[in-house]
């Protein structure tokens, strides 16, 4: 088996004896004419694939820690007492707390924050 990040996706090639445990992972489709399984580059789906024995590129080794770094800080967004935003928002009130939260997850999710943050 061999796993490859490809674009937005993961494609997994080879895999006819590993085949029952892909089918095991949520989100995973099957292209016929790429002869691939196509799963998606989920933190979920990774850790299928950490399970199951073959060669996966460092570039999905990558993206899982990317993603897993990405999971804390919004957990951490989530449950703090306490937030400010990680840039002025653009409102002329004082917003609420719930407010500064999804203002701060949607930047840090859609990429329009640093990771710094």
């Amino acid at each position: 088996m061999k796993a490859m990040l490809v674009n937005d996706h993961i494609e997994v090639v080879n895999c006819f004896d590993v085949k029952e445990a892909i089918k095991a992972i949520p989100g995973r489709r099957w292209d016929p004419k790429k002869k691939v399984w196509i799963l998606p580059a989920t933190l979920e789906a990774i850790d299928h694939l950490k399970y199951i024995p073959g060669n996966v590129d460092i570039s999905i080794k990558n993206k899982y820690e990317e993603l897993k770094r990405l999971r804390e800080k919004t957990t951490n967004i989530k449950f703090a007492e306490e937030v400010k935003p990680i840039e002025p928002m653009p409102i002329k009130l004082k917003p609420f707390q719930h407010q500064i939260k999804a203002y701060n997850l949607a930047g840090l999710i859609l990429g329009v924050f640093n990771d710094d943050c």
